[in-house]
């Protein structure tokens, strides 16, 4: 059995996280300023982007159908969305120097693999 994933979820995933350290010291948008979108693909697990000044995250359904496959992608994103915010962000790099230091403090909080993560 898989979690069914939808926006509500995944907004609700997001609320959640965002009142746990270290999201809640981030000053990140409310979830309702956030957008959310089910993928269905199977080759990656979740997307941040920021366009047209909205914060959009993405989780496949392809690849996650299970509540702590859930909560870690929706972590991931949501240092990629910090790490917009803080324009840490490294042209050309996927994962910076900083989005590294905030997933280990992440994974370390919420006891996310770090090398899966």
């Amino acid at each position: 059995m898989t979690i069914p994933l939808t926006r509500d979820v995944l907004r609700a995933c997001y609320d959640f996280l965002n009142e746990c350290e270290p999201f809640n010291k981030w000053v990140l948008p409310d979830g309702d300023e956030v957008a959310f979108k089910v993928a269905r693909g199977k080759s990656c697990w979740g997307w941040y982007e920021f366009k047209d000044s909205k914060h959009t995250i993405a989780v496949s359904s392809g690849m996650v159908g299970h509540t702590s496959s859930l909560v870690s992608t929706m972590a991931h994103e949501m240092i990629h969305l910090h790490e917009r915010n803080a324009r840490a962000c490294k042209p050309g790099t996927e994962h910076s120097p900083a989005f590294k230091k905030w997933a280990a403090q992440v994974c370390a909080i919420h006891g996310f693999d770090p090398v899966n993560f």
